[in-house]
């Protein structure tokens, strides 16, 4: 079936404009926003939001602490499926999908403050006990960080679950690890320099019931020498067996989320990693051991790199990143026609009867590129936001997509990786070069928004000179695709299909666009480069 979107770079008007308020602050907070053709409310899809909030950058948290978030966060933080819709719920905004149209809205969120609490809680460490159902049973459940050794009060030395039982008044206590087993996991792992450990604040990312038994993923903090161990409890009610489930692969990698397929009695368990989404099969009669199967960004049409939300559906199995949603077949993920996978972004509109400059680097001051309205496609995509100068508000450059790009040099090259890294992704070539936060899509080198990328860390991309003085790189692309014309273990030279443009000048609002995986996908170019620059033969 052929799958719509809203923008209207697609000829479909848009369901939903929203200013999102960078830190450029050229907008009123209550400026009256454009108005849309609302579309028509059937079978319990949503109609298109005439106004949506204006987005912040800021949030308070309920301890009184600020939090400045990334621009353009789109990140699902909570899915509801229905016979009519799944809504896929952001920070600010909701993308429903409606099933009868396969078509998407963007409607104002609805998560309310609830996300924020937990956000303080993750930051202070303090959870309350949360419950979980099964049967017509309420079991209380909580991870705490205990002290075995009461002598010691600088640092725990365990992760427990607190589990309450129906009609119990005291909870249960099971360790989940140890400061030692983390010393030992460390010690075990090859690609680690051994050093000491502390146990990072644990936190439950998932809570869900299967079958017949209660199921949890637990997460921790990392940095700084906190370390934690990947683990998915089970609880079986009928024998009162908790089973832990650390596969060895994963063990420093926190799970973010769960979702359960197949046969209760072996099922297939679907995690969200740092890395990618993982599919876990245990061995029959022993959930402990089991074949793991890797869909990363490099191996699979995945769009973005951590999956932070996911939710089955029939057949189907939801995964949501802060780049977008998949939507895969679950018995079949190896096939590139399981998945349809849309891009949660931004456009604006283009300003009638002016053109705009697009500049081919952030800092630059000279172009030959004009977009108008009136030559052009009304809308253009936004990728990013970078400041040029400081100041209460910055001036910054929104870089923007196009269909016609900027050849760049540099004189940075590639080097193989020559020691395995602590966490391999599947599919990823062992190579450093000036693209390394790229991954080849089949036909260009695309970079998400999530994983490396954030306002922390905004100031990686490609310019023409390895460094620039003063507080801004002039860089050419942060975001942009790129096609790799020229690399060699001295130079790199690529062509990026994005420009700048000054900020004032637009005006960015939250959209879907579909990302279908290339028909025609080609071989990752990096690999017989890789194969070069090793000195080694090609295989027959």
């Amino acid at each position: 079936m052929k799958q719509f979107v809203c923008g209207l770079r697609r000829g479909i008007p848009c369901v939903g404009l929203a200013i999102l308020s960078a830190c450029t602050g050229n907008m009123d907070q209550n400026e009256i926003l454009p108005e849309v053709e609302p579309t028509t409310a059937t079978n319990g899809c949503p109609s298109a939001s005439v106004m949506l909030p204006i987005e912040t950058v800021r949030q308070r948290y309920i301890s009184g602490h600020d939090r400045y978030f990334d621009r353009f966060d789109y990140t699902p933080r909570k899915v509801v499926l229905d016979d009519e819709t799944a809504r896929f719920s952001a920070r600010e905004y909701d993308f429903v999908y409606c099933r009868e149209n396969s078509r998407w809205t963007v409607q104002p969120g609805t998560l309310g403050m609830d996300w924020v609490t937990e956000l303080d809680a993750q930051s202070l460490g303090t959870f309350e006990p949360s419950t979980l159902n099964i049967n017509g049973q309420a079991y209380n459940y909580r991870v705490l960080q205990v002290s075995d050794d009461p002598t010691v009060t600088s640092q725990a030395q365990s992760v427990v679950l607190e589990l309450r039982l129906p009609g119990e008044e005291t909870p249960q206590r099971h360790t989940i690890y140890t400061v030692t087993q983390t010393e030992q996991a460390i010690a075990n792992d090859e690609t680690i320099r051994p050093r000491p450990s502390k146990l990072g604040t644990p936190r439950i990312t998932s809570a869900l019931s299967y079958g017949d038994r209660l199921w949890w993923t637990i997460a921790f903090a990392q940095g700084e020498g906190n370390d934690g161990i990947a683990t998915i409890v089970s609880y079986e009610p009928a024998t009162d067996e908790m089973t832990l489930i650390q596969p060895e692969e994963i063990w420093s990698q926190p799970i973010l989320s769960l979702a359960i397929t197949g046969d209760p009695e072996q099922p297939i368990l679907w995690m969200g990693l740092a890395s990618g989404l993982l599919a876990y099969e245990p061995e029959a009669e022993d959930l402990t051991t089991g074949t793991i199967e890797s869909y990363t960004r490099y191996n699979s049409p995945l769009i973005g790199t951590t999956p932070t939300q996911l939710a089955v559906d029939d057949d189907q199995l939801w995964v949501g990143t802060r780049n977008g949603v998949c939507r895969l077949d679950w018995q079949a993920p190896k096939q590139a026609e399981s998945w349809d996978c849309w891009q949660f972004t931004a456009e604006a509109t283009l300003p009638e009867g002016e053109s705009v400059t697009v500049y081919p680097s952030l800092l630059g001051q000279t172009s030959e590129v004009e977009l108008a309205a009136d030559t052009t496609e009304k809308t253009i995509e936004v990728l990013w936001w970078m400041f040029t100068e400081s100041g209460d508000p910055p001036k910054g450059r929104y870089e923007v997509r196009l269909d016609e790009g900027f050849v760049v040099n540099t004189d940075q090259g590639a080097s193989p990786r020559l020691e395995p890294t602590h966490i391999e992704i599947a599919g990823k070539v062992p190579m450093f070069w000036p693209g390394y936060q790229w991954h080849w899509r089949g036909d260009r080198f695309v970079r998400p928004l999530d994983g490396e990328l954030s306002v922390g860390h905004a100031g990686y991309g490609i310019g023409a000179e390895s460094s620039s003085p003063g507080p801004v790189q002039d860089l050419s692309v942060i975001r942009g695709d790129l096609d790799l014309l020229d690399l060699s273990a001295e130079a790199t030279q690529i062509k990026h299909y994005s420009g700048w443009v000054d900020d004032e000048l637009l005006t960015p609002f939250p959209t879907v666009v579909e990302r279908p995986y290339p028909e025609a996908s080609q071989p990752d170019p990096l690999i017989e480069i890789d194969r070069q620059l090793r000195g080694r033969t090609a295989p027959n």
